[in-house]
């Protein structure tokens, strides 16, 4: 600008009185002031984290906006994040040793780790009035399970892969008794001491109220859902064909997810990642966008580009659909921004502009580019009444009551075996 200014005016000097000649190149350079262009993409960008923030959802990083315009699949986990994460212990399989000797080993290791199983783990230790082992050492081991000792003993709980890394066998009886129970959609806690498998904790989870209304909204604005879980394949199977995914990964370590994600991002483009666990946040950290929700592990929120509210996943459409109205507006902003550069430095050039008008117009540019950008508050407001239209509660929570094992269950069918 500082040069067409300077040509501009050494062009006029050649036919006009050099002070006619130094308003003309003036007026180019006060018309070209960048206001427009430079307010073109923050203030729609910060309109947008704002209307997110106005509804709980925090955005850790302003370029995920432009980065959820151009999503094309969305992954999700499953235990927390498609389920309610309210799991429950309804059976306790044993192997020659008592009940509550499995639920206090369990619970001894569980009440050290944040995965979503461990806390209805402790829950029915307590409700069941079982106190937990005095764990020592204990180590996560991501996508397995934890590990730890009593009284100088290895002890650890998990899946079982978990047991297989440890060479920890399960007994005929057992590993059928398990696989009956896996049938049926629960998941899965193995639990071994002395070397071997002493016991499975068999959990059940009931899926989010709005889980399958959400991937249908999702699926409408043409995206890709798939499903990653590092949860055995029949329970993700039962979820899945509860929400509406066919597309189902079980059985992933969090590097496994990671790479799951990588051919997802191949074959289809920007790929964001919806989980709330530990184990979640390696996979949250590398996805084009890393979404987790209210009620996830520091970790997850950590690593994660955007954090929605508690029960707050059924937001999910309407970010994505603020994020593609924040994109159309800048890019609505920097067309008239350079058009009218365009027209108005011609003009200044040709000396049809004195540098007052200039200034003017100039003004009136970046005016139009705030009401511009002001449109975003007409984009509507989330609303949950589509939700209870179809008998979902509106704050997607459940009825009944939550934290509280199925002890009823556990007490009355499974006694403590000798």
């Amino acid at each position: 600008m500082l040069v067409l200014g300077a040509l501009t005016i050494a062009y006029w000097a050649q036919s006009q009185p050099f002070d006619r000649a130094l308003l003309i190149g003036l007026a180019v350079l006060v018309v070209a002031c960048p206001c427009a262009v430079g307010l073109a993409a923050p203030l729609a960008t910060t309109l947008g984290i704002g209307r997110l923030a106005r509804y709980g959802c925090v955005v850790r990083d302003p370029g995920i906006l432009e980065v959820l315009a151009e999503l094309r699949s969305v992954a999700f986990d499953k235990t927390g994040t498609l389920t309610s994460g309210r799991l429950r212990v309804v059976e306790i399989l044993t192997d020659n040793v008592r009940s509550e000797e499995v639920l206090a080993r369990a619970s001894g290791l569980e009440r050290h780790s944040e995965h979503a199983m461990a806390k209805p783990i402790t829950a029915a230790a307590a409700a069941l009035g079982v106190p937990p082992d005095q764990t020592l050492a204990t180590r996560a081991v991501p996508g397995r399970g934890i590990r730890g000792t009593v009284g100088g003993m290895p002890v650890a709980a998990g899946n079982a892969a978990l047991m297989r890394d440890l060479g920890w066998a399960l007994s005929p009886e057992l590993r059928e008794r398990a696989r009956i129970s896996e049938a049926t959609g629960h998941s899965l806690v193995h639990v071994g001491w002395n070397g071997r498998v002493q016991g499975v904790l068999s959990l059940d989870d009931t899926p989010r109220p709005e889980a399958r209304t959400t991937i249908e909204e999702l699926r409408s604005r043409g995206l890709q859902v798939v499903l990653l879980t590092g949860d055995l394949a029949e329970p993700a199977r039962r979820i899945g064909a509860t929400v509406g995914i066919a597309d189902i990964e079980a059985g992933l370590s969090p590097e496994a997810k990671r790479d799951a994600l990588n051919r997802l991002r191949h074959n289809c483009g920007r790929v964001a990642m919806v989980g709330d666990g530990l184990n979640d946040a390696l996979v949250l950290a590398d996805a084009d966008v890393g979404i987790a929700v209210g009620s996830a592990t520091d970790l997850a929120r950590e690593t994660s580009a955007l954090v929605l509210p508690e029960a707050g996943l059924w937001m999910l459409p309407w970010v994505v659909d603020m994020a593609r109205a924040v994109r159309r507006t800048i890019l609505t902003n920097l067309l008239w921004a350079f058009g009218y550069n365009l027209v108005a430095l011609t003009a200044a050039s040709l000396g049809l502009l004195q540098p007052i008008l200039a200034a003017a117009v100039m003004a009136g540019s970046s005016i139009l580019v705030v009401m511009n950008s002001l449109r975003l508050q007409r984009v509507p407001d989330p609303d949950p009444s589509c939700l209870s239209l179809r008998g979902i509660p509106v704050d997607g929570q459940e009825s009944q009551p939550v934290d509280q094992p199925n002890t009823s269950a556990v007490k009355a069918e499974y006694q403590p075996t000798a």
